[in-house]
């Protein structure tokens, strides 16, 4: 109260943008493992999940603010190339693995 007088107060919050620092990844036919950084305000959560049994999650399945997601992918005993991805708040990593020769 000022002046004798209520006044409201509107304050915007902040607005949560997120961003990868790659939107792709390549491995051989062979497992292997790596991560991509996440970009984002401070207090903004989000969350990461894989498409494909093949890609596991090791570590960030979610967070706030900036942070990153470690994955590994299995190896793939086929000869047909396999794609799949990884999803965090609407931005994609896209994740290709050959097959076996």
């Amino acid at each position: 109260m000022v002046g004798g007088q209520t006044s409201a107060i509107a304050q915007d919050g902040v607005t949560c943008s997120f961003s990868l620092s790659s939107s792709s990844a390549s491995f051989d036919a062979d497992c292997g493992s790596s991560s991509v950084s996440i970009s984002s305000p401070e207090g903004c959560e989000w969350a990461a999940s894989a498409s494909d049994s093949w890609i596991g999650i090791n570590a960030g399945t979610n967070g706030s603010g900036d942070g990153s997601v470690s994955f590994t992918v299995t190896t793939n005993s086929t000869i047909e190339s396999r794609l799949g991805t990884i999803a965090v708040e609407g931005e994609v990593l896209t994740i290709t693995q050959g097959g076996i020769e």
